[in-house]
């Protein structure tokens, strides 16, 4: 009796556990993984954001070195940035900037 019960358990404690999905934050590229540069080596412009706005921007690379509302509009998919990532773009895209604070974004972009 404890043994079916044990089996049981263990089988539902296995299918929540792959259900879970893991929170894995990746890095949105288009880029080849054959590219090999050196991202440290990159001069980034830093832009400064006091409102809310929507900005075009041409193919590139942008981050962000903070936690703020960008939203990264890019072929039909929205995309909620993270800081310290390094997004490389391939095509025009549009960042979305909600400023709930009031306070001043800076995001930084090379093309």
């Amino acid at each position: 009796m404890y043994a079916i019960l044990f089996i049981v358990i263990i089988i539902t404690f296995l299918e929540i556990y792959i259900l879970i999905p893991e929170k894995i934050p990746e890095k949105f590229s288009d880029k080849n993984e054959s590219e090999n540069e050196n991202e440290n080596d990159l001069k980034f412009n830093e832009y400064r954001v006091k409102s809310d706005t929507i900005v075009l921007h041409y193919p590139g690379k942008i981050l962000i070195k903070e936690n703020y509302n960008l939203i990264l509009k890019y072929k039909d998919e929205n995309i909620l940035m993270e800081k310290d990532l390094i997004y490389n773009i391939k095509d025009n895209f549009e960042i979305e900037i909600i400023n709930i604070d009031n306070n001043d974004i800076y995001y930084y972009y090379t093309s």
